[in-house]
């Protein structure tokens, strides 16, 4: 007897497939609604038979080609008001943060999902016109940032002890938290007159500026791992580049791919292997860069000349957008299977576009956000939310190794 999950969107559909028969196939063959499909009681044995024997080749052709379905289900998340929603990051328990509003970007709120209590919207204190999550840790403890008329301020939020503002580094007026460890460790920026400084903020210690690479006076944090490493961008006397800090070698810059001028890093795993963009004049390049093998070009979606690496897992997985100015889509690379999009890997009932993929957890859960059409998305979108078209944010499951 063949056993199989055969995944549909929304959700997954049980299949037990025996010879002849399948409880189920009225499902498996895409008709149009769910049900069984019943043997006629009043078959004699010869037509019944006959009727088993035809069913044969369409469920030797379904149980071959089992390992060639979806590879994820699909989950749509709640929005709040607007019917605009972007959620940034997931934690290993698949809780999610982000921000809700009307379309643009306008009006938001910063939210927590979960799977118990779906989206709730952040109390964050004093009334403000924005406000966004950027991260969540295994603990559920939020950071983000709320903006004023004047200012943003990085805030920490758990349901425990509701509503932190965390402040700004020295002679600053405003800050921005955009990530956290399981440590409870934040990082993010801090701006002033003299410029804007990565911060590195420690329930102990409090903040901490990691400076800017020489020649630069602006960087900003993006990145931190379990290990308190933290990934970023700053300007320096070469340009704008990708840096990994650590307590023990301060910043480092790690360059940018062959015949480009700027780099951003946006992710680190436990395993020190960082991923980000460089670019120049031949478009923007998702990169993987360790300390083994240095920065390496992750290639891109065919046709595409603009593409982004989000977010990397423990298990080397990374996610991000790649497209052109037709459009981008939301893409995986694994390290046996190279960048694919992740489009072709979704049940063929899911009829919108995945434009991007923002993270993955160790679980291999993806947080991805699509729309009614393909659009170019760019960091400044991702960061102040000019889009086109309403986002409709995804959880995507894996049902098979992508």
């Amino acid at each position: 007897m063949l056993n199989g999950r055969i995944n549909w969107f929304p959700g997954p559909v049980d299949c037990v497939f025996q010879l002849g028969f399948c409880s189920s196939l009225r499902e498996y063959l895409g008709y149009d609604s769910p049900g069984s499909l019943d043997l006629p009681v009043n078959l004699s044995i010869h037509r019944h038979l006959r009727w088993l024997l035809s069913l044969l080749p369409p469920l030797l052709l379904a149980s071959a080609t089992l390992g060639q379905g979806p590879k994820y289900s699909v989950f749509e998340l709640d929005s709040l008001r607007g019917g605009d929603s972007f959620a940034i990051a997931m934690n290993l328990n698949g809780e999610i943060v982000g921000r809700s509003g009307r379309l643009h970007g306008t009006e938001t709120q910063a939210f927590i999902w979960t799977p118990a209590k779906r989206i709730e919207v952040l109390s964050i204190g004093a009334a403000s016109s924005n406000s966004r999550a950027t991260g969540i840790n295994r603990a559920g403890v939020v950071v983000g940032y709320r903006e004023s008329i004047d200012s943003m301020r990085a805030f920490l939020w758990s349901r425990r002890d509701g509503f932190i503002e965390l402040g700004t580094l020295p002679g600053d007026t405003s800050s921005k938290a955009l990530g956290i460890n399981d440590a409870g460790q934040v990082i993010g920026s801090s701006s002033g007159p003299s410029g804007s400084h990565a911060f590195l903020w420690s329930p102990g210690t409090g903040f901490r500026d990691l400076g800017t690479l020489p020649g630069g006076q602006l960087s900003e944090a993006r990145g931190i791992n379990s290990l308190g490493h933290v990934v970023g961008s700053s300007d320096s006397r070469n340009g704008s580049r990708a840096f990994l800090w650590t307590s023990e070698t301060g910043l480092e810059d790690l360059g940018t791919l062959p015949n480009d001028t700027s780099s951003v890093a946006y992710s680190i795993n436990d395993a020190g292997q960082v991923v980000g963009s460089s670019s120049g004049p031949s478009g923007v390049r998702a990169f993987l860069w360790s300390r083994s093998t240095g920065m390496r070009d992750l290639g891109a979606l065919a046709g595409a000349n603009y593409t982004e690496a989000y977010a990397i897992n423990n298990d080397g997985y990374v996610v991000g957008i790649s497209g052109s100015s037709a459009g981008t889509c939301a893409f995986i690379w694994t390290p046996a299977a190279g960048i694919r999009d992740l489009n072709p890997l979704l049940p063929q009932q899911f009829e919108l576009v995945l434009a991007g993929a923002l993270d993955i957890n160790d679980h291999g859960l993806i947080l991805a956000f699509g729309s009614q059409k393909r659009q170019l998305i760019s960091d400044r979108n991702l960061e102040h939310g000019f889009h086109a078209s309403p986002n409709r944010m995804f959880l995507l499951s894996p049902t098979a190794k992508p």
